[in-house]
């Protein structure tokens, strides 16, 4: 779906695409974390305690998102 207010798309872990910004949760929903998809099941992020990095999308990083962002340009 859209967003009418900011022109960001939403869309499922399922769906994801090149450059989708996703939001990771906590086990009490509360946004913690967030990467970029590059594709090819990886992210850049920046773990804590660490700079930043391309690493794998994990199962554990995958179960932990809760929203997937796309702007409209690039739908």
């Amino acid at each position: 779906f859209e967003c009418p207010e900011c022109g960001k798309k939403f869309g499922s872990k399922d769906k994801m695409k090149k450059d989708d910004v996703l939001l990771l949760s906590d086990k009490m929903g509360n946004i913690v974390h967030m990467g970029i998809f590059l594709g090819d099941e990886l992210i850049l992020h920046h773990p804590r305690n660490t700079k930043s990095c391309i690493q794998y999308l994990s199962h554990h990083y995958k179960n932990d998102i809760s929203l997937v962002m796309r702007h409209k340009n690039y739908e």
